[in-house]
């Protein structure tokens, strides 16, 4: 009987230390294999608005042109909105003005002034695609302002 106890008593410390040792060499591991960050969104240029400003002693029909355009995108790599294309008859590239007036993290505001254009002259502003361009290599898509000053 003494044989049996010492037994059963081996058995039972044997078991209780050897959840002891194995308890005592668990470890957490957290390993980052990678970070993914995928962005869909494609930058926007939106048109807001189109204003025609007639001077004030506008005998000759004369005025000047405001597009207000806005781009929306967190994450610009590169922005290329001066490479943007403006076909009117008989006008001089200085008669040109490209004005960031709002630039917040995710949106930033154009206001581009054409001057000293007639009455019933069509303008067409040609913005092409890749103007903006994310941290992604997503590119905005072209967009065409076609306007008649009346």
């Amino acid at each position: 009987m003494k044989k049996i106890i010492i037994f059963l008593f081996i058995i039972v410390s044997s078991g209780v230390f050897s959840l002891i040792s194995q308890g005592k060499y668990i470890k957490e591991n957290d390993i980052t294999i990678a970070k993914i960050n995928i962005d869909t969104i494609i930058p926007e240029v939106k048109l807001m608005n189109i204003q025609n400003i007639m001077y004030k002693e506008n005998e000759n029909n004369i005025f000047d042109v405001v597009i207000s355009i806005k781009i929306v995108e967190n994450n610009i790599r590169e922005n290329n909105i001066n490479n943007m294309k403006i076909s009117i008859d008989n006008l001089k590239t200085e008669d040109i003005d490209i004005k960031n007036v709002k630039n917040e993290s995710d949106k930033m505001e154009y206001e581009v002034k054409i001057k000293r254009l007639y009455k019933n002259q069509k303008i067409k502003v040609f913005i092409p695609q890749g103007v903006i361009i994310d941290n992604h290599g997503n590119e905005s898509k072209d967009l065409i302002i076609e306007h008649e000053i009346n």
